[in-house]
Protein backbone atom coordinates (compact mmCIF):
# COMPACT_ATOMS: atom_id res chain seq x y z
CA UNK A 1 0.00 0.00 0.00
CA UNK A 2 2.95 2.33 -0.57
CA UNK A 3 1.04 4.36 -3.18
CA UNK A 4 -1.93 4.78 -0.82
CA UNK A 5 0.35 5.94 1.99
CA UNK A 6 1.98 8.50 -0.30
CA UNK A 7 -1.40 9.88 -1.35
CA UNK A 8 -2.64 10.17 2.21
CA UNK A 9 0.41 11.75 3.84
CA UNK A 10 0.83 14.19 0.95
CA UNK A 11 -2.51 15.75 1.94
CA UNK A 12 -1.11 16.71 5.34
CA UNK A 13 -1.80 20.41 5.82
CA UNK A 14 1.01 21.20 8.24
CA UNK A 15 4.28 23.08 8.07
CA UNK A 16 7.28 23.10 10.43
CA UNK A 17 6.08 26.49 11.72
CA UNK A 18 2.81 25.06 13.12
CA UNK A 19 2.31 23.79 16.64
CA UNK A 20 3.26 20.14 17.26
CA UNK A 21 0.62 17.58 16.34
CA UNK A 22 -0.34 14.10 17.42
CA UNK A 23 -0.85 11.92 14.35
CA UNK A 24 -2.03 8.33 14.02
CA UNK A 25 -0.51 6.11 11.35
CA UNK A 26 -3.21 3.43 11.30
CA UNK A 27 -2.60 0.58 8.86
CA UNK A 28 -5.41 -1.79 9.95
CA UNK A 29 -5.01 -4.44 7.27
CA UNK A 30 -4.62 -3.20 3.71
CA UNK A 31 -1.20 -4.81 3.34
CA UNK A 32 -2.73 -8.27 3.75
CA UNK A 33 -6.24 -7.55 2.52
CA UNK A 34 -6.54 -7.72 -1.25
CA UNK A 35 -9.18 -9.04 -3.62
CA UNK A 36 -6.51 -11.15 -5.33
CA UNK A 37 -5.95 -14.66 -3.98
CA UNK A 38 -2.87 -16.01 -2.24
CA UNK A 39 0.03 -14.83 -0.12
CA UNK A 40 1.85 -13.43 -3.16
CA UNK A 41 -0.73 -10.62 -3.36
CA UNK A 42 0.20 -9.43 0.14
CA UNK A 43 2.96 -6.97 0.99
CA UNK A 44 6.27 -8.60 1.86
CA UNK A 45 7.97 -7.67 5.16
CA UNK A 46 10.84 -5.91 3.38
CA UNK A 47 8.56 -3.89 1.11
CA UNK A 48 6.42 -3.04 4.13
CA UNK A 49 9.45 -1.89 6.12
CA UNK A 50 10.68 0.30 3.27
CA UNK A 51 7.25 1.83 2.72
CA UNK A 52 6.76 2.65 6.40
CA UNK A 53 10.19 4.24 6.62
CA UNK A 54 9.39 6.37 3.58
CA UNK A 55 6.14 7.49 5.20
CA UNK A 56 7.77 8.28 8.53
CA UNK A 57 10.57 10.21 6.87
CA UNK A 58 7.98 12.26 5.04
CA UNK A 59 6.16 12.98 8.31
CA UNK A 60 9.44 13.86 9.99
CA UNK A 61 10.18 16.35 7.24
CA UNK A 62 6.75 17.99 7.23
CA UNK A 63 5.47 17.88 10.82
CA UNK A 64 6.46 20.56 13.35
CA UNK A 65 9.27 19.71 15.76
CA UNK A 66 7.99 17.94 18.87
CA UNK A 67 5.18 16.13 17.06
CA UNK A 68 4.13 12.61 18.00
CA UNK A 69 3.06 9.68 15.83
CA UNK A 70 1.10 6.68 17.06
CA UNK A 71 2.02 3.76 14.83
CA UNK A 72 -0.84 1.27 14.92
CA UNK A 73 -0.17 -2.28 13.82
CA UNK A 74 -2.34 -4.53 11.67
CA UNK A 75 -5.35 -5.85 13.54
CA UNK A 76 -6.41 -9.43 14.28
CA UNK A 77 -8.59 -10.05 11.24
CA UNK A 78 -9.48 -13.60 12.32
CA UNK A 79 -12.16 -11.99 14.45
CA UNK A 80 -14.24 -11.17 11.38
CA UNK A 81 -14.99 -14.62 10.00
CA UNK A 82 -15.18 -16.21 13.44
CA UNK A 83 -17.75 -13.65 14.56
CA UNK A 84 -19.80 -13.08 11.43
CA UNK A 85 -19.85 -16.12 9.16
CA UNK A 86 -22.93 -17.85 10.61
CA UNK A 87 -24.95 -14.70 11.13
CA UNK A 88 -27.65 -13.66 8.67
CA UNK A 89 -26.75 -10.81 6.34
CA UNK A 90 -29.40 -8.06 5.86
CA UNK A 91 -29.92 -9.33 2.30
CA UNK A 92 -31.26 -12.57 3.74
CA UNK A 93 -33.22 -11.02 6.61
CA UNK A 94 -36.65 -11.80 5.15
CA UNK A 95 -36.17 -15.55 4.74
CA UNK A 96 -33.06 -16.02 6.91
CA UNK A 97 -31.32 -17.60 3.91
CA UNK A 98 -28.16 -15.55 3.29
CA UNK A 99 -25.30 -15.65 5.81
CA UNK A 100 -22.18 -13.54 5.89
CA UNK A 101 -20.28 -16.62 4.77
CA UNK A 102 -22.47 -16.65 1.67
CA UNK A 103 -21.70 -12.97 1.08
CA UNK A 104 -17.97 -13.48 1.56
CA UNK A 105 -17.90 -16.37 -0.92
CA UNK A 106 -19.95 -14.39 -3.44
CA UNK A 107 -17.54 -11.44 -3.28
CA UNK A 108 -14.55 -13.78 -3.65
CA UNK A 109 -16.22 -15.40 -6.66
CA UNK A 110 -16.66 -11.97 -8.26
CA UNK A 111 -13.05 -11.07 -7.50
CA UNK A 112 -14.04 -8.04 -5.43
CA UNK A 113 -13.63 -9.28 -1.86
CA UNK A 114 -12.28 -6.58 0.46
CA UNK A 115 -10.05 -9.24 2.02
CA UNK A 116 -9.59 -12.58 0.25
CA UNK A 117 -7.54 -13.97 3.14
CA UNK A 118 -9.55 -13.11 6.23
CA UNK A 119 -12.99 -13.60 4.65
CA UNK A 120 -12.08 -16.98 3.19
CA UNK A 121 -14.01 -20.10 4.23
CA UNK A 122 -10.69 -21.95 4.26
CA UNK A 123 -9.26 -21.66 7.78
CA UNK A 124 -5.74 -22.35 6.52
CA UNK A 125 -5.81 -19.21 4.38
CA UNK A 126 -7.26 -17.15 7.20
CA UNK A 127 -4.46 -18.24 9.50
CA UNK A 128 -1.84 -17.62 6.80
CA UNK A 129 -3.14 -14.08 6.44
CA UNK A 130 -2.80 -13.51 10.18
CA UNK A 131 0.74 -14.91 10.08
CA UNK A 132 1.72 -12.39 7.40
CA UNK A 133 0.12 -9.58 9.40
CA UNK A 134 2.21 -10.62 12.43
CA UNK A 135 5.38 -10.49 10.32
CA UNK A 136 4.51 -6.98 9.18
CA UNK A 137 3.80 -5.89 12.75
CA UNK A 138 7.23 -7.19 13.72
CA UNK A 139 8.70 -4.78 11.17
CA UNK A 140 6.78 -1.90 12.72
CA UNK A 141 8.03 -2.80 16.18
CA UNK A 142 11.58 -2.93 14.84
CA UNK A 143 11.22 0.54 13.35
CA UNK A 144 9.77 2.06 16.53
CA UNK A 145 12.46 0.48 18.72
CA UNK A 146 15.49 1.23 16.55
CA UNK A 147 14.87 4.28 14.35
CA UNK A 148 15.35 7.89 15.41
CA UNK A 149 13.78 10.94 13.80
CA UNK A 150 14.51 14.61 14.12
CA UNK A 151 11.03 16.08 14.60
CA UNK A 152 8.78 13.19 15.64
CA UNK A 153 8.76 10.44 18.22
CA UNK A 154 6.79 7.20 17.97
CA UNK A 155 4.52 4.94 20.00
CA UNK A 156 3.62 1.49 18.71
CA UNK A 157 0.26 -0.03 19.56
CA UNK A 158 -2.23 -2.51 18.17
CA UNK A 159 -5.91 -1.66 18.30
CA UNK A 160 -7.17 -4.81 20.02
CA UNK A 161 -10.54 -5.94 18.70
CA UNK A 162 -10.92 -8.09 21.79
CA UNK A 163 -10.63 -5.00 24.00
CA UNK A 164 -13.23 -3.25 21.85
CA UNK A 165 -15.59 -6.20 22.28
CA UNK A 166 -15.16 -6.13 26.07
CA UNK A 167 -16.23 -2.48 26.16
CA UNK A 168 -19.11 -3.12 23.75
CA UNK A 169 -20.42 -5.95 25.92
CA UNK A 170 -20.30 -3.70 28.98
CA UNK A 171 -22.57 -1.38 27.01
CA UNK A 172 -25.01 -4.24 26.42
CA UNK A 173 -23.87 -4.89 22.85
CA UNK A 174 -22.48 -7.96 21.11
CA UNK A 175 -19.24 -8.63 19.26
CA UNK A 176 -20.96 -8.34 15.89
CA UNK A 177 -22.31 -4.91 16.79
CA UNK A 178 -18.88 -3.36 16.18
CA UNK A 179 -18.82 -4.59 12.55
CA UNK A 180 -20.49 -2.73 9.68
CA UNK A 181 -23.52 -4.89 8.80
CA UNK A 182 -23.54 -4.15 5.07
CA UNK A 183 -20.07 -5.43 4.16
CA UNK A 184 -19.38 -7.49 7.28
CA UNK A 185 -15.81 -6.22 7.23
CA UNK A 186 -15.24 -2.61 8.24
CA UNK A 187 -15.90 -1.26 11.74
CA UNK A 188 -19.19 0.49 12.34
CA UNK A 189 -19.50 3.72 14.27
CA UNK A 190 -19.79 1.98 17.66
CA UNK A 191 -16.48 0.21 17.07
CA UNK A 192 -14.80 3.42 15.98
CA UNK A 193 -16.04 5.30 19.05
CA UNK A 194 -14.85 2.60 21.45
CA UNK A 195 -11.50 2.37 19.68
CA UNK A 196 -11.04 6.13 20.05
CA UNK A 197 -11.50 5.82 23.81
CA UNK A 198 -9.04 2.94 24.03
CA UNK A 199 -6.44 4.86 22.05
CA UNK A 200 -6.81 7.79 24.41
CA UNK A 201 -6.37 5.44 27.38
CA UNK A 202 -3.20 4.07 25.77
CA UNK A 203 -1.77 7.57 25.37
CA UNK A 204 -2.58 8.46 28.98
CA UNK A 205 -0.98 5.23 30.23
CA UNK A 206 2.19 5.20 28.12
CA UNK A 207 2.77 8.74 26.86
CA UNK A 208 1.00 11.18 29.21
CA UNK A 209 3.51 13.88 28.28
CA UNK A 210 2.07 13.80 24.76
CA UNK A 211 -1.25 15.23 25.95
CA UNK A 212 -1.19 19.02 25.45
CA UNK A 213 -2.80 21.60 27.65
CA UNK A 214 -6.46 22.38 27.09
CA UNK A 215 -6.88 25.01 24.39
CA UNK A 216 -7.31 28.31 26.29
CA UNK A 217 -9.47 29.61 23.43
CA UNK A 218 -12.18 26.94 23.69
CA UNK A 219 -14.71 29.37 25.15
CA UNK A 220 -13.93 31.89 22.41
CA UNK A 221 -14.51 29.17 19.80
CA UNK A 222 -17.87 28.25 21.35
CA UNK A 223 -18.96 31.89 21.43
CA UNK A 224 -18.01 32.40 17.80
CA UNK A 225 -19.24 29.11 16.29
CA UNK A 226 -21.79 27.83 18.79
CA UNK A 227 -22.39 24.21 19.72
CA UNK A 228 -20.88 22.02 17.00
CA UNK A 229 -21.75 18.74 18.66
CA UNK A 230 -18.35 18.18 20.21
CA UNK A 231 -16.23 19.13 17.21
Amino acid sequence: VADMAKRIVSTLARTPDDRPVMAILELIGNDVCRSQPGISAMTTPQAFHDSQMETLRYLDAHLPSGSHVIVAGLIDGLFLYDTMHLRTHPIGALHQDVTYSDLYEYLICLGISPCWGYLNANETWRNATMERANLLNAELIKIVETEQFQNIDLLYTVFSIQDVVVVAEKLGKHAWDIVEPVDGFHPRQLGNAITCGLVWDTIKAHKPSWIPEVNPHNEDIIQKFGDQGGY
